[in-house]
């Protein structure tokens, strides 16, 4: 049964991540925007454990989508909800109190508009200081919410008008990973206005270990290979790999706001999490599947 009609969905996609869901929905029943205005849309994306269950105690509307990937679980989210916005953030995500007022005042000042990428602020979930090498990379090289106006936005902290949603074509759902940067490209070369909010905040947890950078890599080299087509195929791809490797280093290098100890973490980091991007290049190359 379709759901009353409110001004802003907001769509959480969730994949065996029970606690941190639960930690998620109560930050947005939270929220200092007026509750009969929004509505918190959970999307299981296949979870085998209780997760689907636990988000439904949490009093939400869930909906599930067996397609694997969190692509394919916002477009039924997208499709099965009628509001006039549509915010997007993730299961692990702690949004700020403000989060969805801030956004939505930015939102309607703006009547060409977008998307509103909000910031996304990184906090370690052991406590204390970020200062291991995983979480030294993550905190120079993750979420450049700040690059929106060249599309660059992450569905961690997004806001958009439904139609700048429909008119792109949705997500594509081929992909597990980097969808949501080529979805802000087709809103921005749309000619609708892309917005940086710093206000309208997230919290999200580092990646503490490196494999658990790895396994965030792993999905973005699948969501790359699954957009390289064509003959060459395989030289094509490392080839993307190496430029987007040395850009990425550059931009650990000029990163003055950073101090030196974080940076030479984040370029040793780089340089392995590159070099294990050739390995997965080579295993997809010979058969293998994408990870999600």
């Amino acid at each position: 049964m379709a759901s009353e009609h409110k001004h802003v969905t907001v769509l959480v996609p969730v994949w065996n991540n029970p606690d941190q869901l639960e930690r998620c929905v109560e930050a947005l029943k939270a929220q200092d925007y007026p509750a009969d205005l929004y509505e918190i849309v959970v999307i299981d994306n296949g979870s085998t454990d209780d997760t689907a269950a636990r988000a439904e105690r949490c009093g939400v509307r869930v909906l599930v989508q067996t397609k694997p990937g969190s692509y394919a679980a916002r477009n039924l989210g997208i499709a099965a909800t009628s509001s006039d916005y549509l915010a997007f953030t993730d299961s692990d995500c702690i949004p700020d109190r403000r989060w969805l007022s801030t956004a939505m005042a930015r939102a309607e000042a703006e009547p060409n508009l977008g998307v509103v990428a909000g910031r996304i602020k990184l906090f370690s979930e052991a406590g204390g200081d970020a200062g291991g090498w995983a979480e030294s990379y993550e905190a120079v090289v993750a979420f450049p919410q700040h690059q929106a106006s060249s599309g660059t936005c992450a569905t961690a902290n997004w806001l958009s008008p439904r139609a700048a949603i429909v008119e792109a074509g949705g997500f594509d759902e081929t992909v597990k990973s980097g969808g949501d940067h080529h979805m802000g490209m087709r809103v921005r070369d749309s000619g609708r206005t892309m917005i940086y909010e710093p206000e309208m905040i997230v919290l999200h947890p580092t990646r503490a270990t490196f494999s658990a950078l790895l396994e965030k890599r792993r999905r973005l080299t699948g969501g790359h290979w699954d957009r390289t087509h064509g003959r060459m195929r395989l030289p094509r791809a490392l080839g993307k790999n190496l430029l987007e490797t040395g850009r990425r280093g550059k931009k650990v290098l000029l990163a003055a706001d950073a101090p030196l100890a974080t940076r030479l973490k984040a370029e040793a980091i780089l340089v392995l999490l590159g070099i294990a991007d050739v390995g997965e290049y080579i295993r997809l190359s010979l058969g293998g599947k994408t990870v999600r």
